[in-house]
């Protein structure tokens, strides 16, 4: 039997700029995630780090903003990852 790395999650988690400016997403897309884990940052012209983005559950990376330049409330990186709530049995 062939054996394959599915990965079954039943929720997203979307990690999403705070202010405008420049970001760096540090993972990629399929990657496996720990909470905790720093998976984008945000720059200032100069290069200075301004913010730090850190996975809030454990899970894969599903999506991955990919403009260096974002908005506000643009998409950083979107997680799927299993909510043990019991509601979210068949997906949330």
């Amino acid at each position: 039997a062939e054996t394959t790395n599915a990965y079954i999650g039943n929720d997203l988690k979307n990690i999403r700029a705070e202010q405008g400016g420049y970001a760096e997403v540090l993972v990629k897309v399929g990657e496996m995630v720990k909470k905790g884990q720093t998976v984008a940052v945000q720059l200032n012209r100069f290069g200075d780090v301004v913010k730090t983005y850190t996975a809030s559950v454990d899970g894969k990376v599903l999506s991955v903003g990919t403009d260096a330049v974002r908005e506000p409330r643009a998409l950083l990186v979107r997680i799927l990852f299993q909510n043990p709530d019991t509601k979210c049995e068949k997906g949330c």
